[in-house]
């Protein structure tokens, strides 16, 4: 320190006047200021016009109703001052208390009379002009609990625009994560920043310390954030201060899985209910049994029962024999004709395949036009165009090691393999090529710049103006700026700053026009935004981005409805896209892994999975034809076996189908008690069914993007990486629609978020929302152009000025212009909301200024595509851009639909209470990816009524052509149901998740299971077996066979062959699903439905066309139900005894 500079520590006293040009040690200066004059002399007075300026820029410094004030500043320091405020207070408006202690900061170091109280010069220059010393740096001293007060007042506010904190601007190389109060004042005093003109070394003293040489620490009021600062203003909304929200409570979570105890609540519930049913089923029998031995000797054979509703059955029997006798009849006695219709409407029919048109667009394939995504999603792409097209590329570096980095200015940094200039540089090459790279469509030459997303420069887009986010955008995708050094000076330290101290700054301070290191470089990316690292590196912890370990190079571009000529334009450069891409990953495979996709990928390599697997399906085909030929044929004599040419392969079959027929009957013989091992095999299947109630409550809701691919293709690396390594999720839009009036000052506080507005508004709502992402689904608070466009009407800063006079009266002046008519022409003349009329005419100026360093809030490229206006000026529609959490499986993206329309709704009932808001306003969420997602909020309902409605005419049909059997078509549907419970019981074993096509399948698998199992039960109708038993155990016999070979085999071979199949959606769910309907049916079919029918299975009938009046009746007990005439436990020669009665025939 130089005391003598300052000798004088008193109050009334200044340490500096007046201004003394330009610092010289100052290369770079985004917003040029002088330095001021050394001057440790009696503060002068202010009065007239410039105690007015010093009212409005510094009003702490003013006494009310003062007509003269000291201070330390001259107008020419005062109107500096004026625009160091006005381009801070762009930023902070939106919280008054921060706004004006921050304000203060600047007022009291320069313009205070106590000025030398708490400031020491510690360095001056010699000013050649005037010959006096200029101050070039300087001590200033504050007490800790003001500046921490300042700081804290500061540290919430919100950057509606980029959903971070104003903070990340003003604290440099730390950003919010790391900013402190020492941060923040060291970043403002740093002559590096690029804002400040001079060297401010600030000392934080603690209260009841002295610093000594009759230095006191500046200790003013600063206004906490929950406070207004005058009674004009109000205090800061929540979204900018924690201490004005109220108590949010969490909202409901989705209820987690049912536990009793510590034990799985499913489990439990399909144990008791095994248990009941179990105990339920061996009691009937029990008592059957005891009935039977009771009254075995007096049982008569059974008489076939010729009650009315046989009488029925068997003249509907008699009716379709006879309709399908006859048809059978005419079609076989005339060949040739109905061969000829046959061919002739076939022909016809098959003619329409050349207006055949394949639907290859993925939106169109998995959701209804009628849907409410596909109806919100063409209200969006109607008033804000197509959701962008994106391309993305992640690098990562398997296996190259970290290296450490000790940096001048930030310390010690441990940098991962990945981030190394060789990888950089290499990076830049490929985007080169790319910016580079041009496609022939039709006679256009396509360059990206065509086609491409210019947000700040949309009308007339170069190369450079271009939307790409990646690292090297940090050095505006300059080889020569990411290659530089510089010699740095920080203190006592000196050494060498390069790439890696930029990258630090820039990843901490992303919206830096400049960082504060000696290379001195924007971190702004050459199209003129930010670069957020969320989005340019990946797999990283704690916000330590130097660890990063993969590098995401993503490229914007616009997207075009498909009759659009432009969209073949963004499809042909896509398409060289991947082909550049491709290239670059072949030339790297030794060192990085490289994954890419295109928008345009998924829908291809769906469709070359498609060509692909044709061979494959054909092959299946072929197969079951082959069997099919060769099961049907007959064989007569050795001398036909060339022309049958069929008979190996039916003796082969012949042999399995004994053999399973010998080796069931073996079985039986060995247990030696067939009641016994009856009742274990429906104990055994009341067990699994049971059990597919267990996994049915836990199968697995959706279809991950991934199975939709084939094993082999690129995307599925590009998942992986995508799932391991992005940060932030999809971008979700809050979009209302039209009908609201957002111009009256009811209808911006119930949207804003700043001061003064609803605690419940729009904005506000939604980041209440992002504190409980693991229940929302969201990460980062919604962008707001309303809070932004009452940020840009501040008439303390420069953004909304008219020119006064001249020949453009009137009209929007700009902040850069310094036309000397903008002088006072603020829109708007005091802090207010603005007025119906004002908002109309100001907001098409906000929403296509271009934000610059004098005006940050301009709403081009943030918002001119965030308001939907008709020619009148009326708004249409807007939308409000927040960000989810990364989302990994189908369950996550469901959820998050789930959760975003609970929280549109509650924000729609909200508006609707604002005044003149009509009933039919809504608010409702979109992302590109809801309209995959939106079926699997009801596939599991829907699919249950799909199945049951299934179920309803194949009960009917069942009971009709089973002679109006109530038995016999209550045990098919028995079947059939179990059949399909015990199917997706088994697909949470195999891994098949169910969905759309799942629900396909089961549909069909209801018709398959009519094949197991109504053959079977026909049989067991028409036996004339004495007892159930026998009479299941002939139709098992009789009918097993030709299940096998009839349903079965004519399944197993072509599904087997699916098996080989490259795309993962048939290898699931044509494959494995299919091949587990078909064991699951035919063991349900040959096991658990003869069991069945010998319980529950009809009692004997007389035979079509028996006439008899005998109302014989059955044995005692047939009609009663459960285990009705089974001889369970009956001994085995009162079995024999039954099993040699006999029933008579028909006449």
């Amino acid at each position: 320190a130089a005391p003598s500079l300052t000798p004088v520590h008193r109050a009334g006293y200044c340490a500096f006047y007046g201004e003394c040009g330009r610092n010289p040690e100052v290369n770079v200066s985004l917003v040029p200021s002088n330095v001021p004059c050394l001057s440790n002399t009696p503060a002068r007075e202010a009065t007239g016009a410039f105690l007015s300026l010093l009212q409005a820029v510094c009003p702490d410094l003013v006494q009310n109703g003062s007509e003269t004030v000291l201070v330390c500043c001259n107008l020419a320091q005062l109107s500096s001052l004026r625009l160091s405020v006005a381009l801070s207070g762009t930023v902070l408006a939106r919280c008054p208390a921060c706004a004006r202690n921050f304000a203060n900061l600047y007022c009291h170091n320069i313009c205070s009379p106590n000025q030398s109280l708490f400031t020491n010069v510690t360095r001056v220059v010699n000013h050649t002009e005037t010959g006096q010393l200029a101050v070039v740096e300087y001590q200033c001293f504050y007490g800790q609990d003001y500046a921490d007060a300042s700081f804290s007042s500061c540290q919430g506010v919100q950057l509606p625009a980029t959903g971070g904190y104003a903070i990340d601007t003003m604290c440099g190389r730390y950003g919010a994560r790391l900013c402190t109060t020492q941060h923040w004042l060291d970043f403002q005093g740093d002559k590096n920043n690029g804002l400040a003109p001079l060297q401010i070394d600030f000392q934080l003293i603690p209260n009841g310390t002295d610093p000594g040489d009759g230095i006191v620490p500046l200790a003013g009021r600063a206004w906490s954030c929950d406070q207004a600062p005058s009674a004009s203003e109000e205090p800061c909304s929540c979204q900018d201060c924690a201490k004005s929200c109220p108590l949010v409570t969490a909202p409901t979570a989705p209820p987690p899985p049912l536990q009793l105890g510590r034990a799985d609540g499913a489990l439990v519930l399909g144990a008791v209910l095994f248990g009941i049913f179990a105990f339920i089923f061996i009691m009937a029998v029990l008592c059957r049994c005891r009935r039977s031995k009771k009254g075995s000797m007096q049982q008569p054979a059974p008489a076939p029962a010729k009650g009315c509703s046989a009488r029925l059955g068997n003249a509907s029997h008699r009716i379709l024999s006879m309709a399908f006798r006859r048809w059978g009849t005419l079609v076989a006695t005339h060949p040739w004709p109905v061969l000829a219709v046959a061919a002739v409407v076939a022909g016809g029919l098959s003619a329409g395949l050349v207006t055949l048109r394949l639907t290859t667009d993925p939106v169109e394939l998995w959701s209804s036009p009628n849907s409410r995504t596909r109806q919100e999603k063409a209200f969006y792409d109607q008033h804000f165009g197509p959701f962008l097209r994106t391309n993305q590329v992640i690098v990562t570096a398997p296996g190259a090691p970290s290296s450490g980095y000790n940096s001048v200015l930030f310390g010690a940094k441990n940098f991962s393999g990945v981030l190394s200039e060789p990888v950089l540089q290499a990076l830049l090459e490929l985007q080169e090529q790319l910016a580079a790279t041009t496609v022939q469509v039709g006679d256009r030459e396509v360059t990206l710049s065509d086609i491409c997303y210019a947000p700040l420069n949309p009308a007339a887009p170069t190369l450079g103006d271009c939307c790409v986010n990646s690292v090297t955008q940090y050095f505006q995708n300059n080889s020569t700026r990411l290659s530089a050094t510089a010699t740095q000076n920080d203190g006592d330290t000196v050494g060498t700053v390069d790439w890696r101290d930029h990258f630090i700054y820039c990843s901490n301070s992303p919206l830096s026009f400049k960082d504060i290191t000696a290379l001195e470089l924007s971190c702004m990316a050459e199209y003129g935004g930010p670069v957020f690292p969320y989005i340019a590196v990946g797999g990283y912890s704690d916000s330590e981005y130097t660890e990063a370990e993969a590098l995401i190079i993503t490229y914007s571009l616009n997207n075009f409805p498909r009759d659009d000529p432009r969209y073949q334009w963004v499809l042909g450069w896509e398409s060289r896209f991947l082909e550049v891409v491709g290239e670059f990953q072949r030339a790297h495979s030794p060192n990085l892994s490289v994954a890419f996709m295109a928008e345009r990928s998924l829908e291809d390599e769906i469709n070359r999975t498609t060509g692909e697997d044709i061979p494959i399906f054909t092959i299946s085909y072929l197969v079951v034809f082959a069997y099919i030929a060769l099961a049907l044929g007959e064989y007569t004599t050795c001398s036909r076996i060339l022309v049958d040419s069929k008979v190996t392969l039916a003796l082969g079959g012949i042999a399995v189908v004994l053999g399973a027929v010998f080796a069931s009957m073996g079985f039986l013989a060995v247990l030696g008690l067939p009641s016994s091992l009856i009742i274990l095999e429906v104990l055994l299947f009341l067990f699994l069914a049971c059990g597919g109630i267990y996994l049915t409550l836990h199968v697995s809701v959706g279809l991950d993007q991934e199975l939709s691919m084939p094993e082999d293709s690129y995307l599925l690396e590009y998942f992986a990486a995508m799932n391991q390594y992005l940060e932030v999720g999809v971008p979700t839009y809050f979009v209302t629609t039209g009908g609201y009036n957002f111009s009256s000052t009811n209808g911006t506080n119930a949207i804003c978020s700043s001061s003064g507005c609803d605690p419940d508004s729009l904005t506000q709502t939604i980041q209440y929302a992002t504190r409980f992402p693991n229940v929302s689904y969201l990460a980062i608070p919604a962008t707001s152009w309303v809070d932004d466009f009452l940020d840009w009407l501040n008439p303390t800063g420069r953004c909304c000025r008219i020119h006064r006079f001249g020949e453009l009266a009137g009209e929007f002046c700009p902040s850069t212009s310094d036309d000397i008519s903008c002088m006072g022409g603020q829109c708007l003349n005091s802090q207010r909301r603005p007025t119906p009329e004002e908002f109309d005419q100001f907001l098409p100026w906000f929403l296509y200024d271009r934000p610059t360093l004098q005006c940050a809030k301009g709403g081009l490229g943030a918002y001119d595509t965030a308001v939907s206006m008709d020619a009148n000026g009326t708004i249409l529609a807007s939308r409000f851009m927040a960000y989810q959490r990364p989302l990994h499986t189908s369950q996550e993206y469901t959820g998050a639909l789930r959760a975003a329309r609970a929280l549109a709704e509650e924000i729609t009932q909200t508006l609707r209470r604002v005044p003149g808001t009509p009933p039919e306003f809504t608010v409702f969420p979109y992302t590109v990816t809801y309209v995959y997602y939106e079926q699997y909020l009801t596939v599991a309902a829907e699919g249950a009524s799909t199945l049951a409605l299934c179920l309803i005419p194949t009960f009917a049909v069942s009971f009709l052509l089973l002679g109006m059997d109530l038995r016999s078509s209550a045990a098919t549907i028995i079947t059939i149901m179990m059949i399909l419970l015990d199917t997706v019981g088994a697909m949470n074993l195999w891994d098949v998740p169910y969905n759309a096509v799942s629900l396909i399948n089961l549909v069909a698998a209801v018709g398959i299971s009519v094949e197991f199992v109504s053959h079977i039960t026909c049989a067991f109708a028409h036996s004339t077996q004495p007892g159930r038993v026998a009479r299941a155990t002939e139709a098992t016999v009789n009918m097993g066979s030709k299940v096998v070979s009839g349903v079965a085999m004519t399944n197993l071979p072509g599904v087997a062959v699916l098996a080989f199949a490259k795309a993962q959606l048939i290898q699931i769910f044509f494959f494995r699903l299919n091949l587990i309907i078909t064991l699951v049916g035919l063991a349900h079919g040959l096991i658990f439905l003869p069991v069945l029918l010998s319980y529950i299975g009809p009692g004997l009938r007389a035979p079509s066309g028996d006439t008899s009046g005998e109302k014989g009746r059955e044995p005692a007990g047939q009609d009663m139900g459960l285990a009705l005439g089974n001889p369970c436990f009956e001994d085995k020669d009162q079995g024999r005894d039954k099993d040699k009665a006999t029933i008579p025939q028909k006449s």
